[in-house]
């Protein structure tokens, strides 16, 4: 009997690039929006290749990027926005759901941003007018979408809404355990089914232990930064300030 090897989804996305790579010297090729952890092992597949690539997601400092390999020269990114008026309350899930439920993967997609009056999606050109004809209601009202460049558009500021823990530990489920308002039990099991991810990474180990500058991802939940230990108590534990991202 001959055992086939398993790759994980990551692992097949990098064997799939490098493959492309190898077959595609001679110009430019664009391939899909990544996030983070998907940029870092995508570097170090390229990087041993010596190929030239970048990543850009339509502003500086996008989290979710394409990735283009070879030399861009006067090229762009194949990036467009599309930007539409926020119905009252809806979050970047109910954006992200309304997009999603068009058909499409989520590779198509980059960054989601709000401010409070409009959202902003930005997309590979090639879907925009697709996504424009079909996205469905985002929180009960059909949004009026407009194509813009990304040159032209204003980025808004990040919104967090604040919210200061006290933690015995730094540990993961601890910390989790906090932010969602459960017990130690639900927030390990939590952790423990991979409901939990800490810089785009699903972290199963419920004592991992967290550092300020951690993004941690909660699945019904949201997104949260850990953005500084600010002190201590009386008994010992420590104070720490949590940002949720809105």
């Amino acid at each position: 009997m001959i055992f086939m090897k398993k790759y994980s989804d990551d692992e097949l996305l990098v064997k799939n690039i490098t493959a492309n790579v190898a077959r595609q010297w001679s110009e430019v090729e664009f391939f899909d929006f990544y996030d983070p952890s998907q940029q870092k092992l995508i570097s170090s597949a390229l990087n041993k290749m010596g190929v030239d690539y970048s990543f850009f997601g339509g502003y500086r400092d996008a989290e979710r990027n394409i990735l283009a390999v070879g030399s861009l020269g006067a090229k762009a990114f194949p990036i467009e926005v599309l930007k539409f008026p926020l119905p009252d309350e809806a979050t970047h899930r109910d954006i992200l759901g309304a997009f999603l439920a068009t058909g499409i993967k989520r590779e198509v997609l980059g960054d989601i941003l709000t401010d409070s009056d409009s959202g902003m999606v930005f997309v590979k050109d090639s879907f925009s007018m697709y996504l424009k004809d079909n996205v469905g209601k985002i929180k009960n009202k059909y949004p009026e979408i407009q194509i813009v460049s990304y040159q032209s558009v204003a980025i808004p500021e990040r919104r967090f809404e604040k919210k200061t823990c006290i933690v015995s530990s730094l540990r993961l489920d601890n910390i989790v355990g906090k932010i969602c308002s459960l017990s130690r039990g639900d927030s390990a099991m939590m952790v423990k089914k991979g409901m939990v991810k800490v810089d785009h990474m699903v972290v199963e180990k419920t004592s991992y232990e967290l550092t300020p500058g951690a993004i941690i991802s909660i699945r019904g939940h949201g997104r949260f930064l850990f953005d500084e230990i600010s002190g201590s108590t009386k008994k010992g534990n420590q104070k720490i300030e949590i940002l949720k991202f809105m």
